[in-house]
């Protein structure tokens, strides 16, 4: 019985191959069962490994138009780069098939659903926190070869069981410009991270911040961001249902989480503050802000509050903004980081 399908961008299945513009591509001991979706970087094919009797995607990748490098050269080389991607949060490649017109990745078979549709439910801050180190994990793992992702975003992430998982490498690894996909993949992660965790309203760094980021800096500023949505909710928890003390505990945590990460700009900071804690409390915590920049800045491990109640809060939180600023570089220079 023949196995045949409707044509996608001149791809057809028949008889368990892809048949791409007239021709018919290799693919050992690979029965491919039908055409599963397209992509910006190719075409994706449902198959079966017949020799290891499991279940496969095959998804050939075809390199832009206008692209002057030779395809099959290019299709080598980069297959290899997937190939090192050995990794539980990262879409695992079985076999690769170089063709003329491109390349032909095995890859396991994922049946969780896209972050997108995940999402489509409320989930308790724990499991979109898990989530976000499951995507850091992978990330970093993938720098480490030499490889970006380059297109980030809520359908390129898959919910499998107790694992998040990469999918779609092919933006970055067919991309004739690498300046491109670096920028990407600096941009990307802190707008995945915003639909993550829409409701806490995550930072969104400034074009100059963005600037003088690395790929390894985003990740590492959007993993103090996921620590940030945490300190501020224990505050709101705090004074919603705990005393006076727990109260200026995680008050303290809060001051000093924004002085030793200042990924926030200070009107950021001051909007949360005079929004979700009272305003009885505001002194306390712009004291102990400005305590933890003075000894940050005079590279003290310690630090001394000096309150000043007939202060006007316009006037403290303008002081507050200025050394905040002031600061913000050389902390955010300090905080680069290089991944062994």
């Amino acid at each position: 019985m023949q196995d045949t399908c409707e044509a996608v961008r001149g791809a057809t299945v028949q008889d368990g191959k892809i048949i791409f513009e007239g021709k018919t591509l290799e693919t050992r001991d690979i029965h491919i069962e039908g055409i599963r979706c397209s992509g910006a970087n190719g075409i994706i094919f449902n198959g079966r490994d017949t020799m290891l009797d499991r279940p496969v995607v095959a998804k050939l990748y075809l390199p832009k138009e206008g692209d002057g490098r030779d395809k099959r050269t290019q299709a080598i080389q980069e297959g290899r780069k997937l190939a090192r991607l050995q990794h539980r949060n990262i879409v695992q490649v079985f076999a690769a098939y170089p063709q003329d017109v491109g390349m032909l990745i095995v890859m396991e078979r994922l049946e969780g659903p896209n972050l997108k549709d995940y999402l489509a439910e409320s989930r308790p801050f724990e499991t979109r926190s898990r989530i976000w180190n499951d995507i850091e994990d992978g990330l970093k793992h993938a720098h480490k070869q030499g490889v970006m992702h380059g297109d980030l975003h809520t359908k390129n992430v898959v919910i499998e069981k107790d694992r998040a998982v990469l999918i779609d490498f092919g933006t970055s690894v067919f991309q004739s410009r690498e300046g491109q996909s670096r920028e990407r993949e600096i941009q990307k992660p802190w707008e995945l991270l915003r639909k993550l965790f829409a409701e806490e309203g995550t930072y969104r760094p400034s074009r100059a911040d963005l600037d003088r980021m690395r790929p390894e800096d985003s990740l590492y500023g959007c993993g103090r961001a996921v620590e940030l949505i945490e300190v501020k909710e224990r505050v709101i928890d705090a004074f919603a249902n705990r005393d006076d003390h727990s109260r200026k505990e995680s008050i303290l945590n809060l001051a000093h989480y924004y002085s030793e990460f200042p990924y926030f700009p200070p009107a950021a900071i001051f909007q949360w503050v005079t929004h979700n804690i009272p305003p009885d409390w505001h002194f306390y915590f712009f004291d102990n802000l400005e305590a933890n920049l003075q000894a940050r800045m005079d590279n003290k491990s310690e630090y001394q509050i000096c309150p000043t109640p007939e202060e006007r809060m316009s006037i403290k939180m303008e002081r507050c903004s200025a050394v905040l600023t002031r600061t913000a570089k050389v902390l955010l220079d300090e905080a680069r980081v290089v991944w062994d």
